[in-house]
């Protein structure tokens, strides 16, 4: 059904890659099916009286944290090591850190922290 290979976009394997997995396999879940709220998107009663909506954002703030403590992660090793990574050693993540806002100069590209989890998420 679905299949993730964290080791090419996190770098290494973390304690929390089976709870991430296991809720991107459940919002998926979630995500697929028939939901009568999607009929009636301006009725949030309806959303609410479903249990779908709460669903649905718990599991995005699980996601959100175990995405932000990934990303530090890779922030703190950066700073640690104060030397640039090895090109080709990198994995997605210390590539688009990169071009997080305020780490380059270049102003065709910034991205923020929120924009580096939707391309991790996806």
């Amino acid at each position: 059904m679905f299949s993730f290979t964290s080791r090419a976009a996190f770098g290494k394997k973390y304690n929390e890659q089976d709870e991430f997995v296991a809720a991107v396999r459940e919002i998926l879940q979630l995500a697929g099916g028939f939901y009568i709220g999607d009929l009636y998107p301006s009725a949030k009663w309806l959303q609410n009286l479903t249990g779908m909506r709460p669903k649905l954002e718990k599991l995005h703030q699980k996601v959100d944290k175990i995405l932000d403590m990934i990303i530090n992660d890779h922030k703190e090793t950066k700073l640690r090591t104060k030397d640039e990574l090895v090109e080709g050693k990198e994995d997605l993540i210390d590539v688009l850190l990169k071009y997080e806002d305020g780490n380059n100069n270049d102003q065709e590209l910034s991205l923020t922290t929120r924009n580096i989890k939707a391309v991790l998420f996806v």
